[in-house]
């Protein structure tokens, strides 16, 4: 007897002794038919060669092997059966939806851009306001002009985002500022008529999200001390007033930034390739973000520190939808075994993702592409996952697991590539965060700046915009602005500017012209220009607006400061 057949042999007693309840023995056919296929690799002599090719031989007997068996095992015994179980019910209980999808409470009456907006700003601004005159009273003695660095307000601070958003949405957010307030035809004369651009510069070197007094001793205990009530509140507005759907997608945003913060990220793949990393959970459907959390590296010791693990950033990021039947899509950075189990015991979750070929509960029959054909598909299946195996091209293949899915179907409609219906459902899922970075792209107002929690407030400003635009369409299928976000951004921008304009538009110390325009461009008219009459040295006159306001007396207007 060969070497070759002696080791078949071992072979075989090896697997009759761990599994002779399951894998059958090898017959001496098919030793001979292995021993027919390896004739070329293997002698009747002891030699070099004939060692070379025994680590062969045992692969591919252990395939053989494993092939006749019911089941696949993985490396860490996960057992895997290559049969999907029958399925008794019509709709598993985990995949009922318990919380209908769509807008919520209060929301359901905004029929305007800026209504819809301010649900989710209208507190973020006033912790702005607050937290920016703390600051101004703090740098005040800096300054002699009083006018000009005097503390902001709600009207101001409203009228400063509308700015912001009319930059975005001229694609505009990288252009120096003085651009927009040029005289030479090429500006914008929206820009001068709402707020001079001294107080737009000064104004955004003063906004601040927390109170700068006691920031060093909150941030012994936070790194996101600067934003961590803003924070707080757009989660709390963004969960309040929509409800996603079905189907939600997990994944990373990074917000470009390349200044000095101590949780700034380098990912290469990333267009922007430095800034800060945000987890995001956003409706696959209809974009909508649901929930952000920023990566703030490792805390210090206290209330705020967090794992920041893959199996716990996936877990306290998903428990928002704890219970809500959800199905959750991945990558492969957020997906194990393990935390896709938990999910679906704990809470509820179902999730379709992609898997790394090197975690332990995979078995080796589903990680191998060694003489797979092109466009094949491999299942396995365990009580409450399906793991899948598809080759699209030679030598490569795409590793998922699902806890949704629970057969073989193949989806028809990808012809000859012959997908399987959990891979389809993962390409159709999976973009939803990619997408919602795009649309932030596209009409970005963020400008450039060296502090981080300005980049931060940036994001949260496209966020809630996108945001805005999704109630806005669902409460108006057929409004003026749901065909167009570049449209709704210009409505919602001039929105919050009109009510500093009226009051620019009666404000003496500025030049004819800038009243003129401010009262044209914020709507006001002849009727609406005329206000109760105030008695002055005894005699009775009449409060106007714009242009007409200049034809008073000095003495009058002097007196109606």
């Amino acid at each position: 007897m060969c070497s070759y057949e002696r080791e078949v042999k071992r072979l075989e007693r090896l697997a009759d002794e761990v599994n002779s309840d399951e894998l059958s023995e090898l017959t001496e056919s098919d030793n001979e038919s292995l021993a027919d296929e390896d004739h070329n690799l293997v002698s009747d002599h002891e030699s070099d060669t004939e060692q070379e090719s025994f680590s062969d031989v045992e692969e591919q007997a252990n395939l053989l092997r494993r092939s006749r068996c019911k089941y696949f095992y993985g490396k860490d015994g996960t057992k895997w059966s290559k049969e999907a179980a029958p399925l008794n019910v019509r709709t598993r209980q985990r995949n009922i939806v318990t919380h209908l999808p769509g807008v919520l409470g209060l929301a359901k009456n905004g029929k305007t851009p800026m209504q819809c907006w301010m649900y989710f700003f209208e507190e973020i601004v006033n912790v702005i306001i607050v937290n920016t005159n703390l600051y101004i009273t703090k740098i005040s003695n800096r300054y002699q002009d009083q006018y000009d660095y005097k503390e902001t307000n709600t009207t101001e601070i409203m009228a400063l985002l509308g700015l912001l958003y009319l930059v975005g949405s001229q694609h505009g957010g990288r252009k120096h500022i003085a651009e927009f307030y040029s005289d030479d035809g090429l500006g914008c004369e929206i820009f001068p008529a709402a707020m001079a651009q001294r107080r737009v510069k000064f104004l955004l070197r003063c906004l601040r999200f927390d109170d700068t007094n006691t920031r060093e001793v909150r941030k012994s205990q936070d790194n996101l001390a600067a934003v961590r009530e803003m924070m707080i509140k757009f989660n709390e507005q963004c969960k309040v007033h929509y409800s996603v759907g079905e189907y939600v997608t997990l994944d990373e945003m990074l917000l470009a930034f390349r200044g000095r913060c101590r949780f700034k990220m380098y990912i290469p793949n990333k267009p922007n390739k430095y800034g800060l990393k945000v987890f995001s959970m956003v409706d696959s459907r209809t974009f909508y973000t649901f929930h952000l959390e920023i990566y703030a590296g490792t805390q210090p010791e206290g209330p705020f520190k967090i794992d920041n693990s893959t199996a716990a950033v996936t877990e306290r990021i998903c428990m928002h939808l704890s219970g809500s039947g959800r199905n959750v899509t991945m990558d492969r950075w957020f997906t194990g075994y393990k935390i896709a189990s938990l999910l679906l015991r704990e809470h509820r979750l179902t999730v379709v993702a992609t898997i790394r070929a090197n975690r332990r509960e995979l078995p080796l029959e589903i990680t191998q592409v060694k003489n797979r054909k092109v466009n094949s598909s491999l299942f396995a299946f365990s009580k409450d996952m399906m793991a899948v195996s598809y080759v699209p091209k030679k030598s490569k293949n795409v590793l998922l697991i699902s806890s949704m899915h629970h057969d073989t179907a193949i989806d028809q409609s990808t012809g000859e590539k012959a997908k399987p219906e959990v891979v389809s459902f993962y390409n159709m899922t999976k973009g939803g965060v990619d997408v919602v970075d795009r649309m932030i792209t596209a009409y970005n107002p963020a400008r450039n700046t060296r502090r981080w929690p300005m980049v931060i407030f940036y994001g949260l400003m496209n966020v809630v915009a996108i945001n805005a635009f999704i109630i806005y369409k669902a409460n108006n299928p057929d409004g003026e602005f749901s065909k167009s976000r570049r449209m709704f951004l210009k409505n919602l921008g001039t929105s919050l500017l009109k009510e500093n304009m009226r009051q620019r538009a009666v404000n003496a110390r500025l030049p004819r012209k800038v009243r003129e325009t401010a009262g044209r461009l914020s709507g006001l008219s002849a009727s609406e220009d005329q206000q109760d009459p105030l008695p002055i040295n005894g005699a009775t006159v009449l409060v106007v607006h714009g242009s007409y306001y200049s034809l008073l007396p000095r003495m009058h207007r002097e007196k109606l400061i």
